[in-house]
């Protein structure tokens, strides 16, 4: 927690209670007041923001006359330093420097436990007793000899991210000096306030715990409070043993949501740098694949998942994707394990001239519609346990809304998002739950779509109230699906359906007719596919991107009632 006035940037005298700042401590006691309005004593306002904003080394005593000292903090894990097990090495190919590993990873070097002084600091006391908990399989006390259950409860108590958080894994690497990763995750939280456009996760922090810690010094006996600092997910316990392992596993990737950003060339963490392989580098073509050869690439790539080839003969758009990378990375036994996956991108509606281009660096981020067509077969045959899919379609900055639209492409992100699901996700048969997900201007991340799959349907509705939204927007949601689902049952090439002022009295028309007629503008279309009406408030003359003001004064409105 931040120390609002500082106090904890000053200097302090290690063991002591002398104050080393340009004041003395006492002149922040009556500053300390206004954090405490309930407490009218400077001294006692003081100690209680001393305890709260953990400002080291500054004595405070209890009622009972006990002395206590907030300690440096502990950090009970071990950063790997990439220098440390790494040199450098010169390539003449382009004149760059990467760091190679001097030998190859080894759990001894992997495991590489903490200090031994933090070890003990937060060993149980029955571990610092004779042997400590090194104890036979056999014996009744060990861990492999508890109820499942319960070993099950401990494993997820270091392998589940918090409530409302995701793993957001970081595969795609470079070994070039500049710009070194290595595989890792970040520890995302969702928020509520943000813009529409903006990333909706957020950095959360480790999880602590606080060790009390006897001391002495001059002034006789004190206690020393020290907050050991914990990961939030620690996965070293996979391992321990086979056993834990396949226990783990299956709540590592089971119980968590992943999130993957879609591959963006103008994104210096995202795009791949050229990495050195043996004495070459290497960084393929991140194109997907596209025209006749989509479908004989895209189980190539599969067969190359399955097989874990070398990361220098996959596909490169395998090399380069955040997702496709992450499979690769873990295996398929692993990715059948997973249960929950987020999607955030934007609705690419305009064109990339260079799509194919092998200045990849000129085009713009893959669009969440592309991306997805090509990762579906890889779910379909990889992740046989998937039962969530949430999707963060963004908006299109650089789409015009004077555009002429060929027919039978989207004319908006509402049109893509239909295609996508009814062309791609339905494949899905282990798909249970599909959330597409939006930021509203009041901040509030909300559901706008959720997919009925025994009716085929896409249902608006607020995710905190669970209920359908009535606007024009889902009336013409509705519509549009009642005439595809009329067109499948009759068989027919052409329908009408009868216009009715509320959703609740439409009807749909048995009349059949060779040359459909438009009731709004007379072209030879049904009326939900027109090109002149707006799909937000049912007029002409403008598109439905402009609509967004009645939009929303419509869902206040509905909201309201």
């Amino acid at each position: 927690m931040a120390d609002p006035l500082g106090i904890r940037d000053w200097d302090w005298t290690p063991g002591s209670s002398r104050y080393w700042g340009p004041e003395s401590i006492e002149s922040f006691a009556e500053e300390t007041l206004k954090y405490f309005p309930s407490i009218q004593d400077p001294k006692e306002a003081l100690r209680e923001y001393v305890k709260k904003y953990r400002v080291k080394t500054v004595f405070w005593t209890n009622e009972d006359g006990e002395r206590f000292v907030w300690g440096p903090d502990v950090e009970n894990f071990v950063t790997k330093y990439w220098f440390e097990n790494t040199t450098k090495t010169y390539s003449a190919e382009r004149g760059r420097t990467y760091r190679v590993l001097k030998r190859p990873l080894t759990l001894e070097i992997v495991n590489q436990p903490s200090p031994k002084s933090y070890r003990k600091l937060v060993a149980h006391t029955s571990e610092l007793e004779g042997r400590g908990w090194y104890l036979p399989v056999g014996d009744k006390r060990h861990i492999l000899n508890f109820p499942s259950d319960i070993i099950v409860r401990i494993l997820e108590l270091l392998l589940v991210a918090p409530k409302n958080a995701t793993i957001r894994p970081v595969t795609v690497t470079s070994n070039w000096k500049r710009t070194y990763t290595t595989a890792s995750f970040k520890l995302l939280e969702k928020l509520r306030k943000r813009n529409q456009d903006a990333d909706p996760f957020q950095f959360i922090e480790r999880n602590v715990m606080i060790a009390w810690v006897p001391k002495r010094d001059d002034d006789g006996p004190y206690t020393m409070k020290r907050q050991i600092v914990l990961p939030v997910l620690d996965a070293t316990v996979l391992r321990t043993c086979k056993v834990l392992y396949e226990y783990g596993s299956k709540i590592l990737y089971g119980y968590n949501e992943f999130d993957f950003d879609l591959f963006d060339p103008h994104d210096e963490q995202n795009f791949p740098r050229r990495s050195l392989f043996g004495k070459k580098t290497y960084r393929p073509r991140p194109c997907k694949p596209a025209g006749n050869q989509w479908m004989g690439k895209i189980n190539e790539g599969i067969t190359q998942i399955i097989q874990r080839r070398p990361v220098t003969i996959i596909e490169g758009y395998i090399y380069c994707d955040p997702f496709l990378r992450f499979l690769h990375t873990i295996g398929p036994k692993n990715a059948a394990l997973l249960g929950s996956l987020v999607f955030t991108g934007r609705m690419k509606l305009h064109d990339c001239p260079d799509l194919n281009s092998d200045t990849p660096r000129h085009k713009c981020a893959d669009g969440l519609e592309e991306s997805v067509q090509v990762y579906i077969p890889f779910i379909e045959k990889l992740c046989k346990e998937l039962h969530t899919l949430t999707l963060f379609p963004l908006k299109d900055s650089l789409w015009h809304r004077d555009v002429v639209v060929p027919p039978g492409q989207p004319k908006n992100s509402e049109e893509a998002l239909n295609q996508l699901v009814r062309r791609s996700i339905s494949k899905l048969t282990s798909l249970k739950d599909l959330f597409v997900l939006q930021h509203r201007i009041t901040g509030k991340c909300v559901t706008i779509w959720n997919w009925d799959r025994d009716n085929d349907d896409l249902l608006w509705e607020d995710r905190g109230r669970n209920v359908p939204i009535k606007s024009a927007m889902a009336e013409w949601v509705d519509v549009q699906n009642e005439y595809r689902q009329i067109q499948k049952k009759e068989g027919a090439t052409s329908s009408t359906i009868a216009h009715r002022s509320t959703a609740q009295n439409r009807q749909p028309s048995n009349t059949k007719e060779e040359d459909p007629v438009c009731d709004f503008c007379g072209e030879n279309h049904v009326w939900p596919d027109c090109f002149n009406l707006c799909n937000v408030c049912g007029e002409y003359g403008h598109w439905g991107s402009l609509c967004l003001d009645e939009f929303q004064s419509r869902f206040s409105e509905d909201r309201s009632r």
